[in-house]
């Protein structure tokens, strides 16, 4: 046990990369569309403390994202009844999202050998702010989230429809609205990363019921720059 604790710890940082490692913690990508990370940082930063002070730092500029009836909106992205705000990454998160560590990680993960970093940030949730059933732009072939404040209640989702028509979502709407019942729980976890398929597989989360959550977000493509 000792001697793989000190192998592992020292596994030489990539120069310049803010993340030492990263590892698959559980679930089949392949089977799931979904599993949860390892991730350590170098320079003395724990994860989720450092995403969660980055986080408020930016709280105050975060812009109010509301948008309402079923949409299908250019970026190949589906949304419903949605309210949040938003701030785009800052430099910590930013570091995560584009290190090579991570990077490699998901593509042995996941199969996608040209998954490349796409967008990332910060969404704050005050009281009642939801993001209705969804599903993510055409950009985000993966989708890493943390949940920085551990308040935030489990997303859902409907695995069934992956892929499904946007008539197809329409009529689970009219079913069973846009917090439709009795579909898989998809926790947030709060001490790593939980990697997901957005665009594939509609999700969406309940009304918050504290008075600040915070997530961190951030998105890989596979499609390739303009």
């Amino acid at each position: 046990m000792t001697r793989t604790v000190q192998a592992a710890a020292a596994r030489p940082q990539r120069e310049g990369d803010l993340v030492i490692d990263a590892r698959q913690r559980y679930g089949d990508w392949r089977q799931e569309r979904t599993i949860g990370l390892t991730v350590e940082l170098g320079g003395g930063l724990d994860l989720v403390p450092a995403l969660q002070a980055e986080a408020l730092t930016l709280l105050d500029q975060a812009a109010l994202f509301t948008s309402s009836g079923f949409t299908e909106n250019p970026d190949g992205s589906l949304t419903t009844d949605t309210r949040f705000s938003f701030y785009p990454a800052g430099p910590v998160l930013q570091a995560i999202h584009h290190s090579p560590t991570l990077l490699a990680m998901l593509r042995a993960c996941t199969g996608l050998d040209d998954l490349r970093p796409a967008r990332a940030g910060y969404n704050f949730y005050r009281s009642g702010d939801h993001l209705g059933i969804h599903r993510d732009a055409r950009l985000a072939a993966v989708t890493l989230v943390a949940d920085l404040c551990g308040n935030l209640p489990a997303m859902r989702r409907s695995p069934r429809h992956a892929r499904a028509t946007n008539p197809a979502l329409l009529e689970l709407v009219r079913e069973g609205g846009v917090f439709p019942a009795g579909h898989p729980s998809l926790p947030v976890p709060h001490d790593h990363l939980r990697a997901f398929d957005g665009r594939s597989v509609p999700h969406w989360r309940p009304p918050f019921e504290g008075e600040l959550g915070m997530l961190a977000t951030c998105s890989f493509s596979t499609d390739q720059p303009a």
